[in-house]
């Protein structure tokens, strides 16, 4: 409780509230949170910018394990899968944030656009038969996870976002999962991008440990919650749930890409 003297309650409770509403979108959808949270600790709860991407880096790590923790209980982890590709996403992180080094911010923005429109094509494409026994016949299906989480974590390392707004369709319609499989696989592969950027972040002591404290622990309570929820939607449904978060993040960064 040391932690929190100085610290107003109402303050408290607008930063738990801001964990606790993106970690149940992230926990329905897999995706998406941080789209919401670093402008809301930005803008609303008055944190610094890079601070803000430290605090949703550590979210993204709680949403990650608790979700994780919560479709698996289910059987809608693929736990092979899950790791070549994030094994996989951390090389390609680090590839991608070397490579950012290099472009200017306008295009990042377009990199950022091109895999949302990407995503959102691969969504829109109907997946016939798409099953745990369907994905067992996939070819090379290990090599193509890794070769995914590859290139998601080269893209996220870019962009300086999660990559599960690309891990789960491309694991639909690639590998022929079942949606919520896709989700749920996607959550172990968050994992070790998460804990891969929480370590970049905390380094470069861009983690202001407190407020990250109280907006993960509404962040897990959220996320269990979203996770739980998300097996009672159907796939159908669910689908253009993930379409309408993507339609989001392509008009928020067609905005700051031709207006800001």
């Amino acid at each position: 409780m040391e932690l929190l003297q100085g610290i107003d309650l109402g303050y408290i409770v607008l930063l738990f509230g801001v964990g606790l509403t993106c970690g149940f979108l992230s926990g329905i959808v897999g995706m998406g949170g941080a789209l919401l949270l670093v402008p809301a600790l930005a803008f609303v709860g008055g944190i610094p910018f890079k601070l803000a991407t430290g605090i949703a880096a550590l979210h993204g790590l709680a949403v990650g394990v608790f979700a994780y923790l919560v479709h698996g209980r289910y059987g809608a982890v693929d736990g092979r899968i899950g790791v070549a590709a994030g094994i996989a996403s951390v090389a390609g992180g680090l590839i991608g944030a070397a490579i950012s080094g290099w472009v200017d911010a306008f295009a990042v923005k377009l990199i950022y656009l091109a895999a949302a429109t990407l995503s959102l094509i691969l969504l829109l494409v109907k997946v016939g038969g798409a099953s745990a026994r369907v994905q067992r016949r996939v070819p090379r299906v290990y090599t193509k996870a890794a070769a995914f989480g590859m290139f998601t974590g080269v893209i996220a390392g870019n962009i300086g976002a999660g990559g599960t707004f690309m891990v789960i369709p491309l694991f639909r319609a690639a590998l022929k999962m079942p949606i919520h499989r896709a989700i749920g696989t996607s959550m172990l592969v968050s994992i070790f991008t998460a804990v891969a950027s929480t370590s970049g972040k905390a380094l470069m002591g861009q983690v202001p440990w407190t407020q990250a404290a109280i907006v993960v622990t509404g962040s897990a309570l959220g996320t269990m919650v979203g996770a739980r929820l998300t097996r009672r939607i159907p796939s159908g449904p669910l689908r253009w749930l993930l379409i309408g978060m993507l339609l989001l993040l392509l008009a928020r960064t067609a905005a700051d890409l031709f207006i800001g």
